[in-house]
């Protein structure tokens, strides 16, 4: 065992993994515990915030195409092409998650 001029050891790191895993089961039991509808709304309030992110993601990439497209050389054309491909890409997710937000509110009906 080694010490380092500010005082940790390798013992004081030893137990991390150790902590960390129990953490992780001690969370699992907990939503064991919690009813269907219970999960079912967590899940539905973790894909609601991200929906959130998303929008406000594409409402960036949005603005940034919007101040490009008046641009008229080739390099803001190019950004303009991979702006697009990334609005697009916004635009499946947030549909693939609201759709999937919907699932799970019938489901809770």
């Amino acid at each position: 065992m080694q010490i380092n001029p500010i005082g940790i050891t390798s013992q004081d790191f030893s137990n991390t993994k150790k902590i960390s895993i129990n953490k992780k089961y001690g969370n699992m039991d907990t939503q064991e515990s919690k009813s269907p509808t219970a999960m079912i709304q967590e899940t539905i309030e973790l894909l609601e915030e991200q929906l959130e992110r998303l929008k406000k993601q594409l409402s960036k990439v949005e603005e940034k195409i919007k101040a490009l497209s008046s641009i008229p050389n080739e390099y803001a054309k190019n950004m303009l092409m991979s702006l697009t491909e990334q609005a697009t890409d916004l635009i499946t997710k947030i549909t693939t998650i609201s759709a999937r937000i919907l699932e799970l509110q019938k489901a809770l009906a």
